[in-house]
């Protein structure tokens, strides 16, 4: 059931998803966010609802790299002002970058890998190694997860750190294919594009409607659909 909660300002964006509330507000709007965020508290006590600040109730500034081309606003009581957001999964910097994301995928994915040695060591043959048990649902699921949203953003260094790490895979003989970040972001590019299409798509209205009938040719090098729909929320 959807709720009445509503932002102030109808230039603020607010987004629900289950228990979690994440509230977007622009530098120049007229309603700030100390104000916003009353709003919220006071709709939840209306509600009998209690908002537990102790837990994930963070703000995220997004600006510019350069520190002379924003101003910092103030923090709010009792709210932590972060650098790096997480938001369904996925996390980026308050300057919508996404390295703390490759880290955090090649970290996990590093740990994992270690697993599937032990499992190696301990006599289990490549074949198993190789099915969605293993490494497709431990490693390869992590790396392709909303793949679309952030791998457009990758900096070469960052290509080559995941590129490295997928070929090891394969040299390990976790799987029979060797994979690299471009191949498996034109991949999910394409097959995200295709959902577009489909009126009934959330995002369907972001397709230009001279467009929309035409078919859209995606480059190996350029603009990725992840430069249009990057996530930005602050929580």
């Amino acid at each position: 059931m959807e709720s009445d909660l509503n932002p102030l300002s109808s230039s603020i964006i607010l987004i629900k998803y289950a228990d979690d509330t994440n509230l977007l507000v622009s530098e120049h709007t007229d309603s700030n966010l100390n104000q916003e965020f009353t709003h919220i508290c006071d709709w939840a006590q209306q509600n009998k609802m209690r908002i537990n600040i102790t837990i994930r109730q963070m703000s995220y500034v997004f600006h510019r790299p350069h520190p002379s081309k924003f101003d910092m606003p103030c923090a709010l009581d009792g709210i932590i002002q972060e650098h790096v957001a997480k938001l369904i999964g996925v996390f980026f910097s308050d300057k919508l970058g996404f390295e703390d994301h490759v880290n955090f995928v090649l970290t996990v994915c590093s740990q994992r890998t270690y697993l599937l040695k032990l499992l190696k060591s301990q006599g289990l043959p490549p074949k198993q190694l190789q099915t969605v048990f293993t490494y497709t649902a431990l490693i390869f699921s992590q790396i392709t997860y909303a793949i679309s949203v952030w791998g457009g953003h990758f900096t070469s260094e960052q290509r080559q750190r995941t590129n490295a790490f997928l070929k090891q895979a394969r040299k390990s003989e976790f799987t029979e294919s060797i994979y690299c970040i471009e191949e498996l972001l034109e991949k999910s590019d394409t097959k995200l594009f295709g959902r577009l299409t489909n009126p009934a798509h959330c995002l369907h209205p972001i397709l230009s409607s001279n467009n929309k009938s035409h078919e859209f040719l995606l480059k190996k090098e350029g603009i990725h659909l992840s430069s249009f729909i990057s996530p930005s929320s602050i929580k």
